[in-house]
Parts: structure tokens; sequence; C-alpha cells
């Protein structure tokens, strides 16, 4: 279109020219002075100035239409860029959730698993030591003195260099056993002289070799024995 206005102009412009050279040369009152020749240039040129100014604004009209349509398409590939950094930031955003959510259970299954191994630990730890169970054992009486019998059987697992011992020692219980198994015995006698409390208690080595310790009290009247619960120290 530029091109075409150009030629346009550029051929009014040969057609008008050849206009004034025939006027010139036809009309048979030719200007002789210089003013003269001045305003019959200045009348032909006039109008051809006039005619290239408007397709100038023509030109900067059309110019200016391309520029806004250019400035629109522009808008439009700043909305379409806007929008795709838009989507891009929420895939990065579903991204993030999506691997904390995966972070999460993650943590959460290395939790059970931790948690499945210590309990199976403590499992094995338990099923390693032994258990002891105390009971009355009878009582009997001869020449005025009163005895007590007190039975304590392993109920649990094997146990190695079992000692029994009784706190405060006003009575001997005292026993040392390198092995005690499942189903063994240890028999004491406790002579009573006067009420009094006392306390059991027995260390051992696990069946894999941990050390342990339970206590349990007793306490001593002339008609019987009263067990206490047995509480493990280690």
């Amino acid at each position: 279109m530029k091109d075409k206005r150009f030629w346009l102009g550029v051929t009014a412009s040969a057609i008008w020219l050849g206009v004034a050279a025939y006027v010139l040369c036809t009309t048979t009152t030719r200007p002789d002075k210089l003013n003269e020749w001045g305003d019959f240039i200045a009348g032909f040129s006039a109008p051809l100035a006039f005619f290239w100014l408007v397709l100038g604004y023509m030109q900067q009209g059309e110019e200016l239409k391309n520029n806004t349509e250019m400035l629109r398409l522009q808008a439009e590939e700043l909305k379409h860029s806007t929008d795709a950094l838009r989507l891009q930031a929420e895939e990065l955003k579903n991204s993030v959730e999506q691997q904390s959510r995966l972070v999460d259970v993650s943590r959460e299954q290395v939790q059970l698993e931790i948690d499945a191994e210590t309990e199976e630990r403590q499992r094995r730890r338990e099923a390693a030591r032994p258990k002891f169970a105390a009971a009355r054992n009878g009582s009997a009486e001869s020449s005025g003195v009163k005895t007590h019998g007190l039975k304590i059987v392993n109920i649990g697992n094997l146990a190695t260099d079992v000692s029994f011992k009784l706190s405060p020692q006003a009575n001997a219980l005292d026993g040392n056993f390198p092995v005690f198994e499942n189903g063994r015995e240890f028999r004491a006698t406790i002579t009573y002289a006067t009420d009094f409390d006392c306390e059991v208690r027995i260390s051992f080595n696990d069946a894999d070799g941990f050390p342990g310790e339970v206590i349990f009290p007793i306490a001593v009247s002339r008609q019987r024995i009263d067990i206490g619960a047995i509480e493990r120290v280690t």
C-alpha cells in the first residue's frame, strides 16, 4: 500500500507538471517578470504540495493503524504469555504439593517401619527375659519357732548367673545359680521372729546375655507372708 501510494503521488505529480508545461507552452501571455514567474510556479505547485500532504496524512494514518494493530497483537501475546506463566505457576504449585504429600507419605512409612522394628526388638527382648512368679510354700512351727516357705519359679526364658537376695538380711535368703531354666524353682524358708517387711531382689542375665533385675516386697507376720507384685528394675 505504501508503494502504491508513492507511485500514485509520482504519477499525479508528473501529470500535473505536464499540465503546467502544456499551459506554459500554449498560453499567449507568459510571465515576463520574476514575481510573475513566482506567482505562476506557486499557483501550480500549491495543489501538488497539498496533494502530497494528503498522501502523507493517509500514510501516517495507515502507519498509525498498523502500529495500533501491532500493539494489540503484542497485548494479546503478552496476555497469552501471562496465562501460560499462570498455568506454569499452578502446575509448579501442584507439583510441589504432590511432592510434599509424597514426602509426608514416605515419612509416615519410614516412621511405621521404625515403630514396627522397635516393637519387634522389644518383643524379642521381652521373649528373651525370664519371668519369675513367687508364691507361699506353706508354714510350719517347731519348738516355738515359726517358719514360712517361699517358692520362686521361672516361667519365662532361660536365665544365667541368677542371684536371689533378701534385704534386709534378717533372714538368710541367698541363692546363686549359673543356669536357671524355664520351670525351675527356688525354695527358701523365712524364719519369723517378729513382724517385718523385706524385699527380694533377683538379678540375672537373660537368654541374649543382657543383664536384668526384678524386685518384689514381702510382709512377714506370724500367721503368714504376703507377697507383693514383682516389679522390673532393669
